[in-house]
């Protein structure tokens, strides 16, 4: 998505990413909205009502709104605001996702900056933690509550996801829309901020954006690994990772004896999702790999969509080191490869080399082409001219399968893309 200066959140200068941007933003279209400043009270108060909050719960939401006699915003202010102290002053933090646990309240002596403030007269104030992220200083948000003096009140802080504040802006529109059952039925600038703020999060902190669809998330390569992610959680094959490729740990110990984790991912042109798994990615993986795979498993593996490509490697204390490239011009075809590292493993060639037998090693591989002697410079880098006395072949393998983007949204719509991704993992999974 391209910046648009003429977005009220957008500045021409550097910082957008800042946390004081993020703040100024959240407060900046409250403040500017009543209809979401009441749908932004009502939802703390009727979602995280307790008995810190029974004076406030005890009414219905919309009474409480109708009490206030005044408002007022403030952003990073250090001064004594004991005049704007209420009947309850609450803590609230914004954060990436849940927190777990929140820990009860304890006086800070030290005065902390608020990254915001809002005061509702009489009966309710509010200062404000932002985060991008789930690291959180407690000190520091208890520490808030005495700009308003030392006299106030303690409450148990009240957490809000990014999240749960965005999908509040969305669902207020579309609600509202449904009440009068036509578009246009909400002030055109309240709604232009709202798409406004939607935007400024979209282009600076996409990490904070929910994802409901993955056409939603075109364009946006960190909206579609945070969506990806959801999927390999809804699988519930393993646990999920997010780093590189999102992706999961298998579980199966059959399976995990060959192959570690299978990853989806959209490549960069957005024509295809792909899912991709390394199977022999490592020594020990090799040889229960090549124990079991012979031609017909790949033939099969082809019939149904799947690509091979050939990912041999070299590695020391766990480091993969040095990477072979398999379109080098006279080297070995999938086939041939898994053919002749299958006869190797017969044969006990996969394993760790000492030293000493670097040298014969590299000139084998260069002679079977399994290598080009384009990798030779390479292994005498990383190998031959360090003191590691050993290295670990892992003659692996990338299984692909694309599916195209456009067939993947349509899935998606009529939910069945999850149960897609499962048969393709269940190919891998069969492969044993």
């Amino acid at each position: 998505m391209a910046k648009d200066h003429l977005n009220m959140f957008c500045p021409y200068s550097s910082g957008a990413e800042h946390e004081n941007n993020l703040t100024r933003a959240l407060l900046l279209i409250l403040k500017s909205s009543p209809f979401l400043f009441r749908q932004f009270i009502n939802f703390i108060v009727r979602n995280y009502s307790s008995s810190d909050l029974v004076t406030l719960s005890q009414s219905a939401t919309y009474e409480i709104y109708d009490e206030i006699k005044e408002v007022k915003f403030y952003t990073q202010v250090r001064r004594d605001l004991s005049e704007d102290a209420r009947e309850v002053n609450l803590p609230v933090v914004i954060t990436k996702e849940k927190v777990d646990k929140i820990p009860l309240p304890k006086r800070i002596e030290k005065e902390r900056q608020p990254d915001g403030i809002i005061c509702l007269k009489p009966n309710l104030s509010l200062t404000i933690e932002v985060k991008k992220h789930n690291n959180i200083d407690w000190s520091q948000v208890y520490g808030h509550i005495q700009v308003f003096g030392d006299e106030v009140s303690l409450h148990k802080a009240i957490n809000i996801t990014w999240d749960e504040i965005i999908r509040l802006f969305k669902n207020s529109f579309k609600f509202y829309e449904k009440v009068y059952n036509r578009e246009g039925c909400v002030s055109g600038i309240e709604k232009t901020l709202v798409q406004d703020f939607i935007d400024f999060l979209t282009i600076y902190h996409p990490q904070l954006m929910p994802y409901d669809s993955l056409k939603e998330c075109r364009g946006n390569e960190v909206a579609y690994k945070k969506y990806l992610i959801n999927i390999l959680e809804e699988l519930s094959l393993g646990e999920v990772f997010a780093e590189v490729d999102p992706h999961f740990h298998i579980e199966d110990p059959e399976v995990k004896k060959f192959v570690q984790r299978i990853c989806l991912k959209v490549d960069k042109n957005e024509e295809n999702l792909k899912v991709f798994c390394y199977p022999a990615d490592t020594t020990g993986q090799a040889k229960e790999f090549y124990k079991l795979i012979d031609e017909n498993i790949i033939n099969r593996m082809e019939e149904k969509g799947w690509s091979l490509d050939t990912v041999l490697h070299f590695s020391y204390m766990g480091t993969q080191l040095v990477y072979a490239a398999n379109d080098n011009e006279g080297t070995k075809g999938p086939l041939s490869y898994i053919k002749y590292w299958k006869k190797a493993h017969e044969n006990g060639e996969i394993r760790q080399f000492k030293e000493e037998e670097f040298d014969d090693l590299v000139e084998k591989l260069i002679e079977e082409k399994m290598i080009s002697r384009l990798e030779e410079e390479k292994i005498q880098k990383e190998f031959l001219d360090t003191n590691r006395d050993h290295i670990n072949l892992a003659p692996g393998v990338k299984f692909s399968y694309d599916i195209p983007l456009e067939k993947a949204i349509k899935w998606d719509e009529e939910d069945k893309l999850v149960s897609e991704i499962k048969k393709r993992c269940d190919d891998i999974f069969n492969l044993r």
